[in-house]
């Protein structure tokens, strides 16, 4: 597929011991095949995606700097990072995409 990449899975360490709660255990996990874009949707593409759509997630919802001990405060503003690959990525806006693929969490 034009703009994609297949990765082949495998075997990987998720999680971390040393940060949040819910990341811990730091385990073993296998992750079958998948297609991938070769570049991350930025949140100015996701911003163009819900302007043409309404469609509305969390990710719209400016976070709460009480909740991110250490935030920046220009961080706490979604318009601030524009150029930065979009977190939250709904279902929609990857059936709505050119290459129409499945995208995976990335932590």
């Amino acid at each position: 597929m034009e703009g994609m990449r297949h990765l082949s899975g495998g075997i990987f360490t998720m999680g971390s011991d040393l940060f949040y709660p819910e990341e811990r255990p730091r385990r073993r996990v296998r992750v079958d095949p998948f297609w991938i874009d070769e570049t991350p949707v930025t949140n100015s593409q996701f911003a163009k995606f819900v302007a043409e759509t309404g469609h509305r997630t969390l990710a719209e919802i400016p976070p709460d700097p009480a909740d991110y001990p250490g935030m920046l405060p220009h961080m706490a503003s979604a318009r601030a990072l524009d150029d930065h690959p979009v977190v939250h990525v709904a279902s929609a806006f990857v059936a709505s995409s050119a290459a129409n693929s499945p995208l995976l969490p990335i932590l």
